[in-house]
């Protein structure tokens, strides 16, 4: 079955049935979606962000990536584990993923969506697609930790060690990175976490300890220790190990 006949196969269930099915071939989509996956689609109206769509591209080729993007009226997309970013117009996509292997998909955090996108600038703006250079960034490094490894490994977040700190009153400081000549403002939280992160640990540890600092559950404040430190590395003020 060529790729035409297919999308007009699964247009046709959309439209009559209401739903589509769909087999994942490759790991584009790692670790939500695997090779040999099937995947329900549902055709809306509009698409969100973070949403897994359905579209052909570049020789009628089907995708199944993820939105990260919408801008004057064309939607950009990229696979969790890929680099490149597609952009398709909303008349060209098929559906989007509601359920894999019959399950719900897992929840889709915003904050990986952002950094998702911001792994893709780096790629193409930083280290103009040579993606041997993008593996050793500090930022790529985290993205793996956070989506691909769902924050399993054994990765180290340590605060900056040539950061310079000058107390600007009794509650905040100032951060100065002598290297890049860059200053930040830094809150009582941000001192908090970042006096966490003076010896190197892992994710899990830094949550853990600023869950009994703060007393509060450690999912509770595990996305927003993840947004600190997708912003922290951004500024140079935290580096991965």
């Amino acid at each position: 079955m060529n790729n035409d006949t297919q999308i007009k196969i699964l247009q046709l269930q959309l439209k009559t049935v209401g739903h589509a099915m769909l087999t994942v071939s490759g790991d584009s989509m790692l670790p939500v979606l695997s090779d040999g996956d099937v995947v329900t689609l549902k055709k809306e109206d509009q698409y969100k962000l973070g949403d897994i769509l359905v579209y052909p591209y570049k020789e009628g080729m089907l995708l199944i990536h993820r939105l990260l993007l919408i801008d004057n009226c064309r939607y950009y997309c990229k696979g969790d584990n890929s680099l490149r970013l597609e952009d398709v117009d909303i008349s060209e996509i098929i559906g989007k993923v509601v359920l894999v292997n019959g399950n719900e998909l897992p929840p889709n955090s915003p904050s990986h969506t952002k950094l998702s996108y911001a792994i893709n600038r780096l790629f193409v703006k930083k280290y103009r697609y040579d993606s041997s250079k993008l593996v050793n960034d500090h930022l790529y490094k985290h993205y793996k930790n956070i989506v691909m490894n769902k924050g399993a490994s054994f990765m180290l977040y340590q605060t900056n060690p040539n950061l310079e700190y000058i107390q600007t009153d009794e509650h905040s400081k100032v951060a100065f990175d002598p290297d890049h000549k860059t200053t930040f403002f830094l809150d009582e939280v941000s001192q908090d976490i970042l006096e966490a992160m003076k010896e190197p640990k892992t994710l899990e540890n830094i949550v853990e300890e600023l869950s009994k600092i703060y007393d509060a559950p450690k999912e509770e404040i595990s996305t927003d220790v993840e947004v600190f430190l997708t912003d922290a590395i951004t500024k140079k003020l935290v580096v991965t190990k």
